[in-house]
């Protein structure tokens, strides 16, 4: 991810990504409402962590905490990971990525398959990586993403990009290459994110954790912005450019699930608005 500015330019499988207009994505996706439970949470678990309130008693909290954005795991799931064997295996995972994206990178092979068993072998007892991860994320905010299908689309195009996040498909082998591809993101641009996070008055976040809010905003939460008039929020391409940009208005009846080519659209305000917002980059 590069900056020019206060952009953002994601490297992504599908090209250059412009994450644009960042502060509003943010303060958007912050009144939201189990979002912004989520994010508090996440923050009274760091301070318990900073503490030393041990693992063990924090994940029986976290695992609820988890459906505010809408884990698909049922509650024998979450019995299933409380167990004996299942908490040891949690405290074990979040020991091994503690410190966050910094410290990931720099792990031996070892250290990174022991972190891809202790997940295979919480997944095998119950849910799935995407349920996982949202657990995960809140007891390591600085440095795990929430793997929905959108993101690991966004990221490694790794699976189909999703018409729903009621059916996730990712799968504990999208693990290791996500965490490595969201740490690599998160240093490289970790200056313009924490400038982000200082000026976030919704929540407390760290970098990655913006970063992750802004993904998820532009691979799929952008589509429950929409709004009958006014200025909407749109998938637009002009060339090698792609990004979620806020037009001033959109001709009635265009889809909301394909990405709009702006050179084969008409001339109009709004399309004049998405390649000056492209062009910023």
């Amino acid at each position: 991810m590069r900056c020019i500015g206060a952009m953002k330019v994601l490297d992504t499988p599908h090209g250059p990504w412009h994450l644009v207009d960042c502060a509003d994505k943010l303060d958007w996706r912050g009144r939201l409402p189990g979002a912004s439970v989520y994010d508090r949470c996440a923050h009274t678990l760091r301070i318990a962590r900073a503490k030393r309130v041990p693992i063990d008693d924090l994940l029986a909290l976290a695992l609820p905490a988890s459906w505010t954005v809408n884990s698909r795991a049922a509650s024998p799931v979450f019995q299933r990971w409380l167990q004996p064997a299942a908490r040891e295996a949690w405290t074990d995972l979040v020991g091994a990525l503690a410190g966050g994206v910094g410290p990931w990178l720099g792990f031996d092979t070892a250290h990174r398959d022991r972190v891809s068993f202790l997940v295979g072998a919480l997944v095998a007892v119950g849910g799935d990586l995407c349920s996982l991860s949202k657990v995960l994320a809140l007891l390591v905010p600085e440095g795990v993403p929430l793997m929905d299908d959108g993101a690991l689309w966004m990221l490694l195009d790794a699976v189909p990009r999703p018409a729903t996040a009621d059916a996730p498909t990712g799968g504990v082998g999208h693990l290791l290459p996500m965490l490595d591809a969201f740490a690599t993101a998160s240093l490289t641009h970790e200056d313009a994110l924490i400038a982000l996070a200082r000026g976030h008055t919704a929540a407390v976040l760290d970098a990655p954790q913006v970063l992750d809010r802004l993904m998820w905003f532009d691979s799929w939460g952008w589509r429950h912005t929409a709004a009958p008039r006014g200025p909407q929020w749109r998938e637009v391409r002009d060339a090698s450019r792609r990004g979620v940009v806020r037009l001033p208005d959109v001709p009635e009846g265009t889809p909301k699930d394909l990405v709009l080519d702006l050179a084969t659209l008409p001339d109009g305000p709004w399309l004049d608005a998405a390649r000056e917002a492209l062009e910023r980059a």
